[in-house]
């Protein structure tokens, strides 16, 4: 039984981990992640999306999540 619940523990990280490199925006697995200043990861080709969208006058690039503005983004880089 002590195997059987170090089996399952082992198991809930793995999904844990899978779900923490998992694109918020189009659920694909995140190979490169980025990090917007408010610390909300997407994907590279989410937020290659996000950038592409024209900007009306007045407004700027915001986070998908919680709409803070855009300036800059970090690329973290997963094996």
């Amino acid at each position: 039984q002590a195997e059987a619940q170090r089996l399952q523990e082992q198991n809930r990280e793995f999904e844990q981990q899978n779900e923490e490199r998992q694109c918020k925006v189009c659920y694909d697995r995140m190979a490169d992640s980025m990090f917007t200043p408010c610390n909300h990861g997407v994907c590279a080709e989410c937020m290659a999306e996000i950038r592409r969208r024209p900007v009306r006058y007045g407004q700027r690039r915001s986070c998908p999540f919680c709409r803070e503005v855009i300036r800059g983004t970090a690329t973290i880089r997963f094996s």
